[in-house]
């Protein structure tokens, strides 16, 4: 986006570029966005900028810009999507509302972009000619009024401007690497990357802010209670956003040995399920009703295998449960129907070769969960489910296999691993390409302590996959991704850790940390402030009854 704006004597400038002879007069407004702009509204979990800063919300498309009070009198974001597209009707994910390219609008399914030569241009008229940005209408900026940008003449106040981009048409990944500075220089945010460029009044010279890429999160997706078992009872704790409240959900048959419990969404409800095995091979599956008394029912059976891992291998919203056969290393997948399991052989994995970090998540984005796992030899092997049937193959060879993580660390929407050497500290993050992982060191936590509870969140709300771990003397620490490492730091000390489970328990789009105090029952939650955790008691589980398990879960 291009944007003139008078001086501050109010005469016009000398505009000494060629005009372009087919330009519209339209409302600068309406030329700078597909839907209208709103008032600004800092996103959460971001400090307010002390820099002229954008902000853009991929689910939404929505593009803001704080000026921080500066006198801004030009902004141009440029993306290159390598290679340019070069006509209107060409792939890409901006939006035009009106004009020549009109009919040039992305939907979720179509994405387009505006013309360009050697660079892409978002401008308040999308023309290049001579190598120059050219303007047939120059803009000015009301001082006063609704849709006020400034108090003199100049960009100087916080501004919306709506849905610039088709939403959900772009993943943080892809922004970061397509919004770039028309020099390749790196200043600070990535080689010529994450960047706008802006002409400040009185200040010589080009200037460049940041591009702050993030998503918005999807609370419907994110836990906000917690299931618990003890014995054969299985309790549910709904969270109100300050306390739990724990009523039991159902009670187990009663003189059954169970050897595998898992939790996953197995009716296809948005709501968190238990799947329990019987030491004979029985899967039986408690549902997780909005209202009612669910009775636990057997949905199949396959033998006790070994790697019960629970994902949506099919792609049909249900999840399902995969099982490996540790003699001949074939794999089983219990596919959900919504009120039973059926299974299938899906592939195998060598049995000669000992096996670990087996975890699920979907490693080429094509909504269907895969499995990862790490060889003996440090080999990662990857089986990528077609949906009937896993295509296994080798996408990396890294040596070190201590707090194996699955989550979305540079939210291009494919799962990545993140991997620990328990030597030096360091975390490795194998990257997704979506055929093969790329191995980059992302930080480095202190190797001369002992490290537990380390989980995957999103702890600041900005759509990619955090960290978070406690050290040996109870201090809390997190790990915040922003795409190309990690910064760490403490963000509370609380000495204990018995059932630490990632859910948003206070429902404001940020990860928190639910953890039990063993020793006389209570739940405490650490709710992130997306750069520190507030402790406070939630609720507390009776020390009398054996609890054995606690899944995060939806309800």
């Amino acid at each position: 986006m291009f944007f003139s704006a008078e001086n501050r004597s109010g005469r016009r400038r000398p505009d000494r570029r060629r005009a372009q002879p087919t330009a519209e007069r339209l409302e600068p407004r309406a030329l700078m966005t597909h839907s209208p702009g709103t008032e600004f509204s800092l996103p959460a979990g971001f400090a307010p900028a002390t820099e002229p800063t954008a902000y853009l919300d991929v689910v939404t498309g929505v593009l803001q810009l704080d000026p921080v009070g500066r006198n801004v009198a030009l902004v141009n974001f440029t993306y290159n999507t390598e290679p340019v597209n070069i006509s209107g009707s060409s792939p890409g994910p901006f939006v035009y509302p009106s004009g020549t390219l009109q009919n040039a609008v992305s939907t979720a399914t179509e994405k387009k972009t505006f013309p360009a030569g050697a660079w892409t241009l978002l401008t308040t008229f999308p023309a290049r000619l001579a190598g120059a940005i050219t303007l047939g209408n120059t803009p000015t900026l009301a001082t006063t009024g609704a849709n006020s940008a400034s108090t003199n003449g100049w960009f100087n106040k916080p501004w919306s401007f709506g849905a610039v981009v088709a939403p959900n048409s772009l993943s943080i990944a892809d922004a970061e690497r397509n919004l770039v500075s028309i020099t390749t220089t790196d200043i600070g945010y990535g080689p010529g990357r994450d960047l706008f460029q802006y002409a400040e009044f009185g200040v010589v010279g080009n200037r460049y802010g940041r591009v702050v890429v993030y998503a918005t999160p999807d609370p419907a997706s994110k836990p906000n209670s917690i299931l618990g078992m003890a014995s054969d009872e299985i309790v549910v704790s709904t969270s109100t956003g300050s306390s739990f409240t724990t009523t039991t959900l159902a009670s187990l048959p009663a003189g059954t040995t169970w050897v595998n419990s898992v939790s996953g969404d197995f009716d296809g409800d948005n709501r968190t399920d238990i799947a329990t095995q019987t030491d004979t091979g029985s899967w039986w599956v408690t549902t997780n009703p909005a209202s009612g008394t669910p009775t636990p029912q057997q949905w199949g059976s396959v033998a006790a295998s070994q790697f019960a891992t629970v994902g949506d291998f099919n792609g049909d919203k249900k999840a399902d449960i995969a099982v490996r056969n540790p003699n001949n290393g074939s794999w089983q997948v219990l596919t959900s129907t919504g009120s039973g399991f059926t299974a299938s052989r899906f592939g195998r994995w060598n049995p000669a070769v000992t096996w670990s970090n087996v975890l699920a998540g979907d490693f080429n984005n094509d909504g269907r969960d895969d499995l990862v796992g790490q060889r003996s030899d440090g080999q990662w092997i990857v089986a990528a489910s077609t949906g009937t049937a896993f295509a296994s193959s080798l996408w990396s060879t890294l040596a070190i296999g201590q707090f194996g993580t699955v989550g979305d660390f540079n939210g291009d929407g494919r799962s990545d691993v993140a991997v620990r050497n328990a030597t030096n500290g360091s975390w490795r993050v194998l990257t997704s390409t979506g055929t093969s992982f790329t191995d980059s060191r992302f930080g480095v936590w202190d190797a001369s302590t002992t490290w537990s509870n380390v989980r995957p969140g999103d702890f600041n709300g900005d759509g990619r996959s955090d960290l978070v771990g406690q050290r040996a003397d109870g201090t809390w620490f997190t790990s915040l991704s922003n795409g190309r490492a990690f910064s760490t730091s403490a963000w509370a000390a609380l000495p204990i850790g018995q059932f630490v489970t990632i859910g948003d328990f206070n429902f404001d789009g940020r990860d928190d940390v639910a953890v039990r105090n063993q020793v006389n029952g209570s739940w405490r939650v650490l709710a992130s402030t997306g750069s520190a955790f507030t402790s406070s008691k939630f609720g507390s589980w009776p020390t009398a009854k054996a609890w054995s398990r606690a899944f995060a879960a939806r309800a």
